[in-house]
């Protein structure tokens, strides 16, 4: 995502505790859709995503994490469809899909991976690789 997001990955990476992750990927989320250009997170990389996956993965138990990560993912995904298709491919698309079917009586957890999926399944071929997911049946799910 640049050298302006360093940080906030470094933070999501450095989340040894579901507080702690919760807290970094909400800082990260954040700073996607930043007010100030110069802090705006405009370009993911595979590894951005990855760590954000990787702290949904180790606290799939904490709604908080994966309400964060979802958001998280949204945000990144907002920025073009090349930061969708990396999202996707990344891993990302199938964390929001795990965290809808693992936390389906929480509201906050279902409106944003609903709405990570709704952005991310945008580019490409992510349609077919979100119904592949399981995404469908996911958000059908959550109604």
């Amino acid at each position: 995502m640049g050298d302006e997001s360093s940080e906030y990955i470094e933070q999501v990476r450095a989340a040894r505790t579901p507080e702690s992750a919760k807290t970094a990927l909400e800082a990260l989320a954040a700073a996607c859709i930043s007010a100030t250009d110069g802090n705006r997170i405009m370009v993911a990389t595979p590894g951005d995503v990855e760590a954000v996956v990787s702290a949904m993965e180790a606290n799939i138990e904490s709604e908080l994490v994966q309400q964060q990560g979802c958001y998280a993912l949204a945000n990144i995904s907002i920025h073009g469809d090349e930061n969708k298709i990396t999202v996707a491919t990344a891993g990302g698309m199938a964390a929001v899909v795990v965290a809808l079917r693992a936390h389906v009586g929480s509201a906050a957890v279902q409106l944003c991976g609903c709405h990570a999926l709704a952005i991310i399944s945008g580019a490409g071929e992510n349609q077919i690789k979100m119904a592949k997911a399981g995404g469908i049946e996911a958000v059908l799910a959550s109604l």
